[in-house]
């Protein structure tokens, strides 16, 4: 059971899984619970769930947030998730420990010239809450199975702005997928507010989770009810 196309593929080809008992069930997208009204002036906030480990790219988010603040200074970026201090693998991997250095360095000298620019949110469960406050999903990871940011920030009405990573195209619409880091923060820059119930709509009919609960039960134990 695969939760995209390019990953069953990927198995059946270099894994030799084998091709008759391979599936997609999609994953699990709490469209409701996500639904939460946004908090004052969150359209200008933009939401990057995990950074760990370094092909999630925080560096291209800070590069489209460099890019989004000299247009504008209210822009705002929200990184939540667990730090490379949360990882004891990692401090055996000591350039992408330097990586990481770089990076909250970055975030650094924008909090400076930009007071308030990159915020660290804890790891926890409250996703619903969190996206309350983000008005743009962002994922910009060199290669993603699925990525929950882009469709758990459509379905809570943010917008969904998703680099081009292999299979991104076989599991959202192409409107929501950009070739370039320039091209994702120009299209930033020029959306305008407005209702999203458009984007809802894609991911509570792509991504039922009563539907992939029922498909989980007929295939592992043939349950169809």
């Amino acid at each position: 059971i695969f939760v995209g196309e390019l990953i069953k593929q990927a198995a059946i080809t270099s894994h030799n899984v084998p091709a008759s008992k391979s599936i997609v069930i999609p994953n699990y997208v709490d469209n409701e619970g996500l639904k939460k009204s946004k908090k004052a002036n969150a359209e200008k906030n933009i939401g990057l769930v995990g950074v760990i480990p370094q092909s999630k790219r925080m560096d291209r988010a800070l590069d489209i947030l460099e890019q989004l603040l000299e247009r504008d200074s209210e822009y705002r970026l929200f990184i939540k998730g667990k730090g490379p201090d949360d990882y004891p693998w990692l401090k055996n991997r000591p350039d992408e420990i330097a990586y990481y250095d770089a990076q909250y360095a970055r975030a650094d000298r924008l909090n400076e010239k930009y007071p308030g620019a990159v915020t660290f949110d804890e790891f926890s469960p409250d996703m619903a809450e969190w996206y309350s406050k983000i008005g743009i999903a962002l994922s910009v990871s060199d290669f993603e199975s699925f990525h929950f940011t882009i469709p758990d920030g459509a379905a809570s009405g943010a917008v969904p702005y998703c680099l081009a990573w292999p299979g991104a195209d076989l599991l959202y619409p192409d409107e929501w997928i950009f070739d370039s880091v320039d091209d994702v923060a120009r299209a930033i820059g020029d959306t305008q507010p407005g209702n999203r119930e458009d984007d809802q709509l894609i991911v509570a009919t792509r991504y039922s989770g009563r539907d992939s609960a029922a498909q989980l039960r007929s295939t592992i134990i043939g349950d169809s009810e």
